[in-house]
């Protein structure tokens, strides 16, 4: 059997090809701020997949928390009703998987984890080669500290992605990234990505306080908390 990677994947040409383009051409750092159902963990869990078959080592993939990690990834069902770990990582490329650690084992010998962000310490003596932090805006940033010593050792790469929460690390981590040219960045919304009909984005935006669509929809740090007092005058 030939499997070709990505399994199945196209992404789209405004935000994920661009991204999947920086880490095959050998990019190491991405920040990536993207809206809702832009497929943010599929595009990541994609580059992965081609990564490990590229260069035999260690893939994180993490999650603010763990049980958050299962129940989106680990145990997510795609819209077409197929696991999303049998769809991106083909059962025929595995060796083994370990369904208390969310890991799997390729047969080429990359290993590939589920981890929280909350417990970004309970892979101790890992060296990770791959990092792909999802909803970094609200994981643990200690976990990033944590790691980068290890993927500055071994040339390993790191992407950031989620929608904003306010000016945060992640929001810093975004300005950091547009100043240096090492690093690649995109920061898009909805009316960049067109991936949601409008005629739904307005019922969105009839039903949402105003606050939460600007965060969710387009992509806006300065957007306030949802509820906070006087935060849309602000």
């Amino acid at each position: 059997m030939k499997i070709t990677l990505p399994n199945g994947y196209a992404p789209r040409d405004v935000g994920q090809a661009q991204a999947m383009h920086y880490f095959d051409a050998g990019g190491l750092r991405g920040v990536y701020c993207w809206p809702r159902r832009f497929g943010k963990d599929l595009t990541f869990l994609h580059q992965t997949a081609k990564a490990a078959h590229q260069r035999i080592g260690m893939y994180l993939h993490t999650l603010p928390n763990h049980k958050q990690a299962r129940k989106v990834i680990w145990d997510g069902i795609d819209n077409d009703g197929r696991r999303i770990i049998d769809t991106v990582f083909p059962r025929e490329l595995r060796e083994s998987q370990n369904e208390t650690e969310m890991k799997i084992k390729f047969k080429n010998g990359s290993l590939w984890q589920l981890v929280g962000s909350d417990y970004y310490d309970s892979v101790v003596g890992a060296n990770p080669v791959g990092l792909a932090m999802s909803e970094a805006a609200i994981s643990d940033p200690r976990a990033w500290d944590y790691f980068r010593p290890m993927l500055a050792a071994n040339g390993g790469w790191a992407a950031f992605f989620s929608t904003p929460r306010g000016m945060n690390w992640f929001y810093r981590l975004m300005k950091y990234a547009k100043t240096d040219p090492l690093w690649d960045w995109s920061h898009l919304g909805v009316a960049d990505t067109k991936h949601i009909p409008q005629h739904v984005l307005d019922d969105e935006r009839r039903q949402m306080p105003e606050e939460l669509y600007r965060q969710e929809y387009d992509c806006d740090f300065s957007a306030a908390n949802v509820g906070s007092v006087f935060g849309r005058y602000i």
